[in-house]
């Protein structure tokens, strides 16, 4: 799934929604293992203080229930169970 531990990714992420017409992908963020100490599935690395890239109010983890991180215009935490779309991030291969 797509992280984005950078700011420039952001931008890549959505230049690649709008090019597609979608407003909401799910990330590779979630705080499943411990209530808000969010990390990557890629490398299990947890966010820093630092990474800035939440919506207005969030993480709130509301109704106690939001462990996965979606994507839409800004990080959200949201219910691991609603149906969004993803994207897949792959290292490119040489030719």
């Amino acid at each position: 799934l797509y992280t984005c531990k950078v700011k420039e990714k952001e931008y890549i992420l959505i230049n690649t929604l709008k090019s597609g017409g979608v407003t909401t992908v799910w990330t590779g963020l979630n705080d499943i293992n411990e209530e808000g100490v969010y990390t990557w599935v890629e490398d299990n690395s947890v966010i820093d203080d630092n990474w800035n890239f939440w919506g207005p109010g969030n993480p709130d983890n509301s109704g106690d229930i939001e462990d996965c991180v979606e994507y839409h215009l800004r990080f959200n935490d949201h219910i691991c169970a609603t149906s969004e779309y993803y994207l897949c991030e792959m290292t490119p291969q040489r030719l």
